[in-house]
């Protein structure tokens, strides 16, 4: 069942569609949406027909940022109790790229701010062109959230990153698309006829091989070659005793497209 301020739509092909739904608000974070985003992920995860995920905005942002409401509540709040509220925050914003699915995020309109970090959170992001991307928290005073002073030189470079951190410039999708921050750029209209196109190639694909393609990568952000390779061992030796292994073969042989089903 869909939570007032995140709807859920179970797609053909595993595809699951999440709709930020608040968009008098623009979609902005309070204490509702995060709650709505941490149940949201929980049920998509339980579901094991769930195959792929898509998270947009409803209306014409993406996320506006965190309600400042929101920001009021922790500003209030002891130190020790602040940070544990900080870190929660930090786990929820996070959930796109910690789902054992891959998720792609389509922004539609403006993301700011925690908005930004929670749609470059997914595994691919495509963006309308009317859309635009801000990394401002410096301009209300506040420190960049949710690791983006490590994650965003991988992304861009580090003079890039300290200009987006540092000068908090709101951004075209175009540019966001040059410095590698999105995947794709595609008009308004057809934004999530694309990105549900993608993400049904992504269900379509193995769910075991897939499921540890996105761990491993994440995890190769902070490991040696060799500890890759021994995930790699472990992750390709599970997939090889696999069904699906056995369908890949078998349709690769007969000539005809492969359903697999993460056995």
């Amino acid at each position: 069942m869909s939570n007032p301020a995140i709807s859920i739509e179970r797609r053909d092909g595993g595809v699951v569609l999440l709709q930020l739904n608040r968009p008098e608000q623009r979609n902005a974070l309070d204490r509702e949406m995060f709650e709505a985003l941490a149940d949201t992920f929980d049920t998509v995860e339980a579901d094991r027909s769930a195959r792929a995920v898509v998270l947009t905005g409803a209306g014409n942002a993406f996320c506006s940022g965190a309600h400042h409401s929101a920001l009021l509540e922790q500003a209030a709040l002891e130190p020790e109790e602040r940070r544990a509220g900080i870190r929660a925050v930090y786990d929820i914003l996070l959930r796109p790229r910690r789902c054992r699915l891959p998720v792609v995020c389509a922004v539609n309109g403006h993301a700011i701010a925690a908005g930004a970090v929670l749609a470059l959170s997914g595994d691919l992001v495509v963006a309308a062109e009317s859309a635009k991307i801000g990394l401002g928290f410096v301009r209300l005073g506040l420190y960049p959230a949710v690791g983006a002073t490590w994650w965003l030189p991988r992304l861009v470079g580090r003079y890039r990153a300290f200009e987006l951190l540092a000068l908090g410039d709101v951004i075209t999708a175009e540019r966001a698309h040059e410095l590698g921050l999105v995947s794709a750029v595609h008009s308004r209209e057809s934004l999530l006829e694309e990105a549900l196109a993608l993400a049904g190639r992504l269900a379509a694909g193995p769910p075991m091989a897939m499921e540890r393609i996105k761990a491993a990568m994440y995890a190769g952000e902070s490991s040696t070659l060799e500890a890759a390779l021994t995930l790699d061992v472990e992750y390709q030796a599970a997939c090889a005793a696999s069904e699906d292994l056995q369908e890949g073969l078998a349709a690769f042989l007969e000539r005809r497209k492969p359903v697999f089903r993460g056995r």
